[in-house]
């Protein structure tokens, strides 16, 4: 009986530590923190990494969100690069709940995040005609999401996102819209805006973030399969 529980005490205790983390189908996708984090020792010991950035012509800095799983424990680290001169700085770092950032990496997984290529977020639009018309966006934002492990890197760079998906209605941009939501609202580190200055807000949802109290699209939550 001893020897039982034992085995059973073994087996939960592996269930406990073990992390089912996303496959990597590497993309190609090439970008600085990828580069900087193959260069940190501490940064590529991660077993995986989930990164979410935002970047823009205007922008001056860029800000780095950073969810970084490690055995049965999670990190959440900010990195800020200078675009003047590709200088990087961590400039923040806490311990995250394990099981709130595995939710928020199935989350992502289910929803169809990580399977999203360039050619699923065709943002031309057709009429009744077969006309097909398009949306031109100057001076724009774009949404990234990262993954990394020691074997593979993926990436995915959406440019605006919101005012596209109002424009095409592709149902694969509101797979964006809702994992920019979701990371958003999962995050609990203050940022760091794009001018260089902390931001008063983080964890902004859409509604606040894009303005679209007028239209408002809908979520996976609406449903229920989120939290």
């Amino acid at each position: 009986m001893n020897r039982l529980l034992f085995i059973l005490l073994l087996i939960l205790t592996f269930d406990l530590s073990a992390q089912d983390y996303p496959t990597i189908n590497s993309n190609g996708y090439k970008s600085d923190i990828i580069d900087f984090i193959k260069s940190n020792k501490a940064l590529r010991d991660y077993d995986f990494i989930l990164i979410k950035s935002e970047d823009s012509y205007w922008y001056k800095i860029i800000n780095y969100r950073l969810v970084c799983f490690k055995e049965n424990k999670v990190d959440l680290i900010q990195i800020v690069e200078k675009k003047k001169n590709n200088k990087f700085n961590i400039s923040n770092q806490t311990k995250g709940d394990l099981a709130v950032y595995q939710v928020l990496i199935d989350s992502l997984r289910t929803m169809g995040l990580f399977d999203l290529k360039v050619a699923d977020l065709n943002t031309d639009k057709l009429d009744s005609l077969g006309n097909i018309h398009r949306h031109s966006i100057s001076d724009g934002k774009s949404e990234i999401f990262e993954l990394y492990n020691s074997k593979d890197s993926w990436g995915l760079d959406v440019y605006e996102p919101k005012e596209y998906y109002d424009f095409c209605g592709n149902r694969n941009l509101l797979i964006v819209l809702n994992s920019i939501d979701l990371f958003n609202r999962k995050w609990k580190i203050k940022t760091i805006a794009n001018n260089g200055f902390l931001s008063p807000q983080f964890g902004v949802t859409l509604s606040r973030r894009f303005g679209i109290a007028a239209k408002r699209i809908p979520t996976l939550r609406d449903s229920g399969l989120l939290f």
